[in-house]
């Protein structure tokens, strides 16, 4: 305006238009930091004590990490870290799966070979039950104690119809066994079964061993079905081996 001086501590200073390839204003101050969601994902994909539960978590941790790590602008690292929990959760995954895949298959067969032999026996088919006993005893028993063990059964609970896995823990229990169990200095495999008749629920251990042949089949060593009024029907009878 006329009449007014011009500040004389005033310093003109040239106008700079903005540029698009400038720094932004949240650029990175100081070195990246190492992302924890990348660490947490390997961890949760180490540690065993919890199958396949901790590994999806550390999965989904590693797939975070990864993304934010991207989004971040430099503030964040390990996208390395990030995949490798990624990698070694799917990894550790698959192979808790291949072993309870495996696991099943053994026991599928264990109560496979368990029924066939209870309803061989049952229905008189001696040939049949010798079939899937373990050398030893088929060697020392005879047909008339197969028969006899296949009238008791049909006497106590009436027809034959399925053989799987105890889920009311009485078998357990009334053998007095932990879930699986390992006759001592011998390949038998104590395992908890139940077993459905037509005239009600049958609870038995079946003494398994594995088939000489190899593979993956079982050869039954020996049943013991524990009935309501504590008694035992037992097979092979005590002393025949």
């Amino acid at each position: 305006m006329p009449g007014m001086s011009k500040n004389p501590y005033q310093q003109d200073v040239p106008f700079e238009p903005w540029q698009p390839d400038a720094a932004p204003l949240d650029a990175v101050q100081g070195p990246p930091r190492t992302s924890k969601l990348a660490i947490a994902s390997v961890v949760c994909s180490l540690i065993f004590c919890c199958p396949i539960v901790l590994q999806v978590i550390g999965i989904f941790l590693g797939i975070v990490a990864f993304l934010t790590i991207g989004a971040s602008r430099g503030r964040r690292k390990g996208k390395g870290i990030a995949a490798a929990g990624i990698i070694l959760g799917l990894l550790i995954t698959i192979g808790w799966c291949l072993v309870i895949w495996f696991g099943w298959l053994v026991m599928r067969g264990m109560y496979e070979t368990g029924g066939q032999f209870i309803q061989a026996a049952m229905s008189g088919d001696v040939a049949g039950a010798r079939q899937v006993l373990s050398p030893n005893v088929r060697a020392n028993v005879t047909d008339e104690q197969i028969i006899a063990f296949g009238q008791e059964l049909n006497g106590e609970y009436g027809d034959y119809y399925s053989c799987g896995i105890d889920l009311t823990d009485q078998a357990r229990q009334r053998a007095g066994l932990a879930m699986f169990g390992q006759q001592p200095g011998t390949q038998v495999v104590l395992t908890p079964a139940m077993v459905q008749f037509s005239q009600g629920t049958g609870y038995a251990v079946l003494e398994m061993e594995p088939d000489q042949s190899g593979g993956l089949a079982m050869t039954i060593s020996g049943v013991v079905f524990y009935t309501d009024d504590g008694n035992e029907i037992r097979f092979p009878p005590t002393g025949s081996n």
